[in-house]
Formats: structure tokens, sequence, C-alpha cells
């Protein structure tokens, strides 16, 4: 699906996955919004994982549409990379109240199903795809996306630094 085409909107209550996601039981209408998969007929090595969508991407349907997005998209020109031939998608794949990720300070959600909430997303939207095939790369955009995939904290040490993802130790993190 390319970036201007609208997906088909699902609620987080009609995806399978997200049963017993603490976010969904608060938010039984929030929008899914599933990963943006490659034209087949591009480069199918590459993938970029965010925090969570924005207004925008909760509208569409597509990660990365929104002012993130337009950013990503220039950056992407500049380096020649085809957006088309990525995998795209969040640690979050449904859009949290007030653009607050659930494990920053907020007051929508308890500091443990906030945890659970993240993991309970990476483990059931997230590991599968990074298992699905052999990356040639993998970028990890965001503090919250570093420290849930990449397993490390502070993103300006690692900004632009080469990080090994560990499925397994993923694994671990969210069960």
């Amino acid at each position: 699906m390319g970036r201007g085409e609208a997906a088909i909107r699902k609620t987080v209550s009609e995806v399978k996955g997200c049963e017993g996601c603490p976010m969904r039981a608060l938010f039984p209408n929030n929008a899914f919004v599933d990963p943006q998969l490659p034209n087949p007929s591009r480069d199918l090595t590459r993938f970029l994982i965010g925090e969570a969508p924005g207004l925008e991407e909760s509208e569409k349907g597509i990660p990365f549409v929104g002012g993130s997005g337009r950013v990503l998209d220039r950056l992407l020109r500049g380096a020649g990379i085809d957006r088309e031939g990525l995998t795209i998608t969040n640690c979050l794949s449904c859009r949290p109240p007030g653009n607050v990720f659930p494990t920053d300070r907020n007051n929508y959600i308890s500091k443990i199903d906030a945890e659970i909430s993240v993991k309970h997303c990476v483990r059931n939207h997230v590991l599968p795809l990074l298992k699905s095939r052999q990356w040639a790369r993998i970028d990890i955009v965001g503090e919250k996306a570093l420290r849930w995939i990449g397993g490390k904290f502070g993103i300006a040490k690692w900004r632009g630094s080469p990080i090994t993802i560990d499925t397994d130790d993923i694994e671990r993190r969210t069960s």
C-alpha cells in the first residue's frame, strides 16, 4: 500500500493480537494502525520502527504519514531510499491519548498497565515482523522504540550507532 492510500480502518477491538491489552480495554474504539508493508518489487529487507501513531496515522491507518512522516520522507529522499521498499511500524499500534506514550507520565493508564500494553503490542505485532525475514537493516526511530526494540536507553548516545537487535531478548523482555 502506498503512502497516499488509506488503509481499511479498523479498531483495536477488531484486531487479532490485541486481546488482553489494557489499552484495548480502556480505548476499544481506538484505531489500529497496520504496518506499512513494502511493495514486493522493491527492497524487502529494510525495516523502520517508530514509537506510536499520531493523529494523521490513526485517521489514515498508515504509519508515519503525519509530521514525523513528512520529515522521514525528506530524509529518505535525501538518502536515495525508496519508502515503498520499507516495512514500517511502531512499538505501539494504536494512538495513545494526547499522543502521550503509555509509559510516560500520564493519567490515563496505570504504570503497570502501561508496561503491559507496550509489551503486549511489541510481542504480538512487532516481534512477528522482526522474525519474518532476515533484515539487512532495521532503523529505530525515537527513544521509546530504542528502549523496547533495542533494549537501550539514551537515544542521543546511540544516535547513528549500529546496535544488534536480538529477538530472543525482546521476547524475554516482553513476556
